[in-house]
């Protein structure tokens, strides 16, 4: 089927980002930033939204183009525009996306910002037995892309195997998630140690662990812990601080916006998750200078702590490890320094330009110009395969 904007140059015509609701999260802030930067760099960009208004659009540039949507209205959304490339940005709106360039050939571009392998509790039956059933699902969605971007090296290893011998371009493109590296000299660790754990309240993110780790570390010594993040674990959680006689020195503020200013005056960041994407919040902690202790679950933990020199890496639901890494690093911090020159892979700049290349890429292939290699614009070579998931 000839596509109505083939006619058009592609350089004329806008990349459209979609993402399902504009609110201020994580995943919509990275998105805010690489439209922002696509503008500066002279692009004409629309942010494709089932959602007219939210806290979003305070962080876009005025020349970024907010196009708000109905459910069901992407295929008439790109009929009209004629995007040059469509990059779906978010999990939650990749079946539309795949919908919608079927219907219309505008090229397509997958984001995978969560990892495909999930690490599930034993006591989950019914979810463990439909994973295999979603995993099916999640490769035949992925196969249907011109190009998928994974935000860490283990994460394109990940579709790699999941997609098998479908072929697939998939490019890795790290996440730009500091604006700025903020890491400063630190002096001894307070008596009253600062820890944070950053999330929504989810079984993913394992909190029960970590209150359980906080529990032995406060037996050995005086600490705070702040769990930042609203969610439905909340009660539980609350509770579970209760009956290990921690609660007092519990705080469960609800969500924040200035966590990364929280992450100045830390002691310490632990990411307790049992799966990720990229979570950006311990690359906002070594930017800050900020330790790190985190679970070597399946995405970009070991990829951001490089292997533990960085920051120690724990077993999953592992509540006496996690404890025995927390104390090793309040007793010894690494350099702050050290830390900053870890956070300097994440910063934004390059990383609008590579995404600028591969959608160029596809557009010129979609109008019959060569296309580059798969993997050549890649920010690091891919890695040997995980033995994750």
């Amino acid at each position: 089927m000839m596509w109505r904007g083939d006619e058009i140059p592609a350089s004329d015509r806008p990349i459209a980002l979609l993402v399902n609701i504009l609110s201020g999260g994580g995943a919509q802030r990275r998105v805010a930033s690489l439209a922002n930067r696509f503008a500066e760099l002279g692009r004409t960009v629309e942010l494709v939204s089932y959602e007219a208004d939210g806290p979003m659009r305070a962080i876009l540039s005025p020349a970024v183009r907010v196009a708000p949507i109905e459910a069901g209205g992407l295929a008439a959304y790109c009929e009209q525009a004629r995007p040059a490339v469509l990059m779906s940005c978010v999990t939650d709106t990749h079946r539309a996306a795949v919908a919608a360039a079927r219907d219309t050939s505008v090229p397509l571009v997958l984001r995978a910002s969560r990892h495909p392998y999930r690490k599930l509790p034993r006591w989950n039956l019914p979810k463990r037995l439909a994973e295999p059933f979603k995993l099916r699902r999640t490769a035949r969605l992925y196969a249907q892309a011109d190009a998928i971007v994974a935000l860490s090296d283990d994460g394109a290893d990940a579709l790699r195997r999941l997609l098998g011998r479908r072929p697939a371009r998939i490019e890795t493109i790290p996440n730009p998630v500091v604006d700025r590296i903020r890491a400063a000299p630190r002096g001894p660790c307070a008596n009253m140690p600062l820890v944070l754990g950053v999330g929504r309240l989810t079984a993913q993110k394992d909190f029960t662990t970590l209150l359980r780790a906080f529990a032995l570390v406060r037996a050995d010594r005086p600490a705070r812990l702040h769990l930042l993040g609203e969610g439905p674990e909340r009660r539980r959680l609350r509770a579970l601080a209760t009956r290990l006689g921690i609660a007092r020195d519990v705080e469960m503020p609800g969500e924040v916006r200035d966590v990364a200013d929280r992450l100045l005056h830390a002691d310490l960041l632990v990411s307790s998750s049992l799966w990720e994407g990229m979570q950006a919040v311990p690359i906002e902690a070594l930017a800050a200078g900020c330790p790190v202790v985190a679970t070597d679950c399946p995405g970009g933990a070991r990829e951001t702590l490089q292997d533990g020199r960085l920051g120690p890496l724990v077993p999953v639901r592992d509540p006496a490890a996690m404890a025995r890494a927390m104390i090793a690093t309040l007793d010894a911090p690494p350099d702050p320094a050290l830390l900053a020159e870890g956070a300097a892979r994440f910063t934004a700049e390059g990383k609008a330009e590579l995404y600028l290349a591969l959608f160029d890429a596809l557009a010129g292939a979609r109008a019959g110009s060569p296309a580059i290699p798969a993997g050549a614009m890649s920010a690091s070579p891919p890695a040997p395969l995980s033995s994750q998931g």
